[in-house]
């Protein structure tokens, strides 16, 4: 199954039915032999792996409408880090937050690290508060981030700001 090939609008089914076909077929290949053991070996391997699961949510994601703008929403959510009000800055880190949560990877963009480090500077408290909670929910999962983040968080230790 090969990801780069380009999907037209409303082929997702026709993409998940021939993979349920591929899988249908390399399964009744390495189950050749006794019926009993084709039955057992059947129940015991699941239909489709999560390799696969991935393969076709990847190859329905590459001709959405949606992936296309991805980049272009979180742009925007980061250029909402500029804005004068630090309420707005503290809903963009709280909007980065929930991308986060649905992709943890996002936070090795480098558009996320940098707006992440300048929020940490950040005058306002409530703004650096919400940064921190973002940083502190999702580094553990992505444990590659705790380099890029650490030192942010290592000067955030001795902050003025009693929530934080």
């Amino acid at each position: 199954f090969d990801a780069s090939e380009q999907q037209q609008p409303g082929q997702g089914g026709a993409v998940l039915c021939r993979l349920y076909e591929e899988q249908q077929a390399a399964h009744a290949l390495r189950c050749r032999g006794p019926h009993e053991l084709r039955a057992a070996h059947a129940r015991s391997v699941p239909l489709l792996s999560r390799e696969r699961i991935l393969s076709a949510s990847r190859k329905l994601l590459v001709g959405s409408a949606l992936l296309r703008r991805l980049e272009t929403l979180l742009a925007y959510v980061l250029l909402m880090l500029k804005e004068p009000q630090s309420s707005a800055r503290t809903k963009a880190i709280r909007a980065i937050s929930g991308v986060v949560t649905a992709d943890p990877s996002t936070l090795e963009l480098a558009g996320v690290k940098q707006a992440v480090h300048l929020a940490l500077s950040e005058p306002s408290i409530a703004v650096r508060e919400a940064t921190l909670d973002l940083i502190g929910q999702h580094i553990l999962s992505q444990p590659q981030c705790v380099p890029i983040y650490y030192e942010a968080i290592v000067k955030r230790l001795g902050d003025v700001g009693i929530s934080v």
